[in-house]
């Protein structure tokens, strides 16, 4: 997927890129509040690479209905909390 493919699908990905963080940087905007935003992997890839300035865009493979955390700062600072959670799909321990 690095170099815009998936399978027989091409696609830009930069251009793909771009749009993630338009639209999920609508959605944050600058704001307190807790929003939460159901999406695919490749999607998350793009954004996390985006923040943390990775060389791959697709870096990580994170698991089905798993739980990715970012604090976003109302002056635009982003930090990732954690990637890929999945305890809630465990149940309880005890």
């Amino acid at each position: 997927m690095n170099d815009g493919r998936l399978g027989e699908n091409t696609f830009d990905p930069n251009l793909f890129r771009s749009r993630v963080i338009a639209g999920i940087d609508a959605q944050v905007g600058t704001s307190s509040r807790v929003t939460a935003i159901v999406c695919h992997g490749g999607v998350i890839n793009a954004y996390l690479s985006h923040i943390l300035g990775t060389n791959r865009m697709f870096f990580a493979e994170p698991f089905y209905t798993s739980v990715t955390r970012l604090r976003v700062e109302p002056d635009g600072y982003r930090q990732v909390l954690s990637l890929n959670e999945t305890d809630h799909l465990w149940g309880s321990a005890g």
